[in-house]
């Protein structure tokens, strides 16, 4: 059975109202889920254009068998899709009663994901897992932040790669330990803020005119249940140590009212560019090599405080083993959390015989602990590196019960030389089983029109540029409600070929105009109702009232 969400107090003071409202919510959630399941569905690819609109939104060519032990099509209504590093990772969820049963399950863990999808260039696994329905993965109030680590990365360095494992790691911890709260979501790349204070008053500041649409950056959002200025300066302090000790950018959301999503602090400046004495000791110390080949890898499980923590801090004892981009997300009381891992010394070259070494571990349907333990060995074959058998202990007590899906490994792209611009956009809906697809596929049309997408054959548009879907976020928000978040890439190059104007920030605007009103009027045509809060916007802060990411 899942940990229930911990209790503020423990000498046995009486429950704060707070406490019988998220118990009255689980109480719910188990009237509504008496099966106490939820399928999922999980895709490793290559990134490439219009993969969500050809394999999930439109032929469902990967997902005519159904659930797990059903015969009938699954219905996401809860997604998540991201992509960095030419990996794309695609999550759907339906909390679905009818497909209950004890055949579903294993060791009380839910049924083994299923392998039903097997390339060269990508996996997808489908199965279930029971969800903890006291997990407050909601909060009206949260601490979020963005932490650069390399602003404008024309590679990705190994040594880099490990600086991102351990800013998560470090991230986690404080979200299990200082705060002691729930990590909400944690993604990287991320785009920068385009905020930069000057001199001591925040009150002046300067502002980007077009930040790229990702870099090597840490954003996370982690929720304060009973938020304090002392708790808010605790977490501060603490990132922001972190930060100057190694020269990372570090900020950290308004939260002022009326302030939207988007409106930034700065703490600390990045580092931009080091002494020339620094970065050549940093590489004579260091694996400086760029990143050819990472391994994607999905834990699966109840919802619970701390699992990230564990789970990354395990992969921190293997020295040859980094993280390229994370995704660490909640849907429908279950978390799942996405590493793209990177391994000292693995070349293009070997990307076949490493696959078929880990093709003989099957869909990897085992804890944590063994997983990583199993991927180490294949990875790096020679280290005599040995996991600490606390810490193996440690996972299992917290994410024992989560499952693992792996691979298969793929090339690791170079970031385009290109500048990229970010194209935020988002919407609500009433829901029906089409309503997840329909908004995503009107809009991807609709960049098509401007010559920004790809045609019905799969063509580049005139200018050959081609917008590309970085992350996306769909919840389920009751009363058949759909809400929408995302974040779409575009070749800065192409949109001013296509828009002009007297600079980037013009263009901009006319391309967010112009499709913001053709989705408006595409989506009347087909009929969707109760559409609102749908925009376009190349800055975030502008995107619809409501004020926090999902």
């Amino acid at each position: 059975m899942t940990e229930p969400y911990p209790p503020p107090h423990h000498n046995g003071a009486v429950s704060s109202t707070r406490d019988l409202a998220d118990l009255a919510r689980a109480g719910y959630g188990i009237l509504r889920q008496p099966s106490m399941n939820v399928d999922f569905e999980v895709h490793h690819t290559a990134d490439r254009p219009g993969y969500m609109r050809d394999n999930i939104f439109v032929s469902h060519d990967c997902m005519q068998a159904g659930p797990a032990g059903t015969g009938a099509p699954p219905t996401i209504v809860e997604a998540l899709a991201s992509a960095a590093n030419g990996v794309g990772l695609v999550i759907g969820t339906n909390a679905s009663p009818g497909a209950s049963g004890p055949q579903r399950m294993l060791n009380g863990k839910g049924a083994a994901p299923q392998l039903i999808v097997d390339e060269t260039d990508r996996r997808v696994f489908r199965g279930n897992a029971p969800p903890n329905p006291t997990f407050l993965f909601e909060s009206a109030a949260t601490y979020e932040g963005v932490v650069s680590v390399e602003p404008a990365p024309r590679s990705i360095k190994f040594y880099e790669s490990i600086a991102v494992r351990d800013l998560i790691r470090e991230i986690s911890r404080i979200a299990a330990d200082v705060a002691g709260q729930p990590l909400l979501y944690l993604q990287t790349p991320a785009q920068l803020p385009a905020q930069s204070f000057v001199r001591q008053d925040v009150r002046t500041a300067e502002m980007a005119a077009s930040r790229r649409s990702s870099s090597l950056a840490v954003r996370f959002a982690i929720a304060l249940q009973r938020p304090s200025a002392r708790i808010r300066f605790e977490l501060t302090n603490v990132l922001r140590r972190y930060c100057t000790e190694r020269k990372f950018g570090l900020w950290l959301a308004d939260t002022r009212i009326g302030y939207r999503s988007g409106n930034w602090f700065q703490i600390c400046p990045h580092a931009d560019d080091l002494p020339r004495r620094e970065r050549m000791e940093r590489a004579a110390s260091t694996d400086s090599r760029a990143v050819e080949a990472c391994l994607p890898i999905t834990f699966v499980g109840p919802a619970r405080i701390g699992s990230t923590h564990t789970i990354v801090s395990f992969l921190c004892q293997f020295s040859s083993i980094g993280i390229t981009s994370c995704s660490v997300i909640t849907l429908d009381d279950l978390s799942f959390i996405h590493l793209q891992l990177s391994a000292s010394g693995v070349r293009r070259s070997t990307l076949r015989h490493l696959n078929s070494l880990l093709a003989e571990g099957g869909s990897w349907h085992t804890n944590p602990a063994e997983a990583l333990i199993r991927i180490h060995q294949i990875l790096v074959p020679r280290s005599d590196e040995m996991p600490d058998h606390v810490r193996v202990s440690e996972v299992v007590r917290h994410a024992g019960d989560y499952q693992a899906m792996v691979g298969p490994i793929l090339g690791c792209t170079v970031p385009d030389r290109g500048k990229r611009i970010a194209a935020w956009f988002c919407w609500q809906m009433e829901g029906s089983d089409q309503d997840l697809s329909k908004p995503l596929s009107e809009l991807f049309r609709c960049f098509s029109r401007v010559g920004l997408g790809q045609d019905e054959q799969g063509a580049a548009g005139r200018n050959g540029g081609i917008a590309n879907l970085e992350y996306l976020i769909c919840r389920d928000i009751g009363n058949r409600v759909l809400r929408g978040r995302g974040k779409l890439s575009i070749p800065e190059a192409d949109m001013m070929a296509i828009f002009g104007g007297s600079g980037t920030e013009v263009a901009a605007t006319r391309l967010c105009v112009s499709l913001e009103d053709a989705w408006t009027t595409s989506l009347r045509q087909c009929g969707v109702r109760g559409v609102s809060e749908l925009t376009v916007a190349w800055r975030e802060w502008w995107l619809g009232h409501w004020a926090s990411p999902i």
